[in-house]
């Protein structure tokens, strides 16, 4: 089964490219908020992530050393399928 494709994928890849973020040196402001939600949330692992075509790219981490992730066999991340599944239960529920 494959993921979902988003509407506007072709549009959210294009406006990613245009903020040349990816592949960019660490940020102690980035840095600093990724901290500051493993922190707050009590997590071993937080990440500022960010989907390319082809891979989930971390532009800050705490708790891997992990550089990259490649999104298995689909265009989006976990997170992304499961926000949308949740939504989905959510109305049925409702």
């Amino acid at each position: 089964m494959s993921a979902p494709t988003l509407n506007n994928e072709k549009k959210r890849l294009k406006v990613l490219w245009q903020y040349e973020v990816l592949d960019t040196v660490p940020e102690e402001l980035f840095d600093d908020l990724t901290e500051l939600a493993a922190r707050i949330c009590e997590a071993p692992i937080a990440l500022i992530s960010l989907v390319d075509e082809k891979r989930q790219w971390f532009k800050s981490k705490v708790g891997t050393s992990v550089n990259e992730t490649a999104p298995s066999g689909s265009r989006t991340c976990l997170s992304c399928r499961m926000r949308r599944r949740m939504r989905g239960l959510h109305r049925i529920l409702s």
